[in-house]
């Protein structure tokens, strides 16, 4: 019996241990689909902006010099 309860225990740990890194695997999954999608929204911002500077510079360009 001892045994079992020994190993009983230790099957209790491993089942904890597990858990536990579910728990961080998961919680680093979602920061890491939070970071991507902010930055994301930072690219198309910065794309969206790069357009816009395009489209000012574009008249000054050849046709005002």
């Amino acid at each position: 019996m001892p045994e079992n309860t020994a190993s009983l225990r230790l099957i209790d740990k491993v089942n904890y241990i597990q858990e536990r890194l579910r728990l961080i695997t998961n919680i680093h999954i979602n920061q890491l689909l939070l970071l991507e999608q902010k930055f994301t929204e930072d690219f198309e911002d910065l794309q969206q902006q790069l357009q816009q500077l395009e489209e000012m510079i574009r008249p000054v360009e050849p046709d005002q010099q």
